[in-house]
């Protein structure tokens, strides 16, 4: 996805012109799923017109919707970014993750800079968005172990593990490594650390699973997918309930025959 995103910059007039393309969400993560949203901000120095803008990135977006990618964007000036940010949680929330794909890394690095310098600013009182959990229902528990999780959303979930990284890094600043910064301040240890990137990592491998299941981008773990996935993942029993019934406790990694 994002060399799809790389490719449309470097063949519309967006180069020409001097914008970068910041990736933000799991394009900036570097955590996309096969049917992840492509977000990202086209970012345009001061003194190029609006029209000139506009047209830069319609040229940069169609061959992208094109190729049926869904893509979560906006063109911003790097001041009206940060002055965004400033008011709203979810735009600063956003610029966490954000990443440059394409374009003059010293452009991009000035927007970096500018993030740092504002969260210093707003300090300890900062912030971050988390989108309304799902209301309680007989679908959506409030509970960590339900039938049918949500691998994004639930108790447990990814969103979770942004969310912790997202306050270390808006607490303590974007320039080191979120790792280290968990463990120096006494969070967790380096083990510790370890385990819980292992977990992330097997629920990424198994949204990813989900997706291709379900060809689209739900997040839900349906019983009609679990053991399908769950034999794709590595886990073997005596039959497919059984591999499911593994996969489900995600107490270890999967173990192959």
């Amino acid at each position: 996805m994002g060399r799809r995103a790389h490719a449309a910059f470097r063949e519309s007039e967006a180069e020409s012109l001097g914008l970068a393309v910041i990736g933000t969400g799991s394009l900036g993560r570097r955590e996309m799923s096969p049917w992840s949203d492509v977000d990202f901000i086209l970012l345009a120095p001061d003194g190029v017109a609006n029209e000139t803008l506009e047209s830069a990135a319609e040229a940069m977006l169609y061959p992208l919707w094109d190729a049926g990618v869904t893509t979560g964007h906006q063109v911003r000036r790097i001041d009206d970014a940060i002055g965004l940010a400033e008011k709203d949680a979810q735009a600063l929330t956003g610029l966490l993750d954000a990443r440059l794909i394409a374009g003059d890394e010293a452009f991009a690095r000035t927007l970096d800079e500018q993030t740092d310098a504002l969260l210093k600013k707003i300090g300890p009182s900062v912030r971050i968005y988390r989108p309304e959990p799902p209301a309680v229902s007989a679908d959506y528990p409030p509970a960590v172990h339900v039938l049918e999780p949500d691998i994004k959303e639930s108790p447990g979930g990814l969103r979770d593990f942004h969310v912790a990284v997202w306050s270390a890094l808006a607490r303590f600043g974007r320039g080191g490594d979120p790792a280290q910064t968990f463990i120096d301040a006494g969070f967790i240890s380096r083990v510790g650390w370890l385990e819980l990137t292992q977990a992330v990592d097997f629920l990424l491998r198994l949204r990813h699973e989900t997706q291709f299941r379900a060809r689209s981008r739900s997040d839900k773990l349906s019983v009609a997918v679990q053991p399908e996935a769950a034999i794709l993942l590595g886990y073997q029993g005596a039959g497919e309930a059984e591999a499911a019934r593994r996969c489900s406790r995600i107490t270890s990694r999967p173990r192959t025959a």
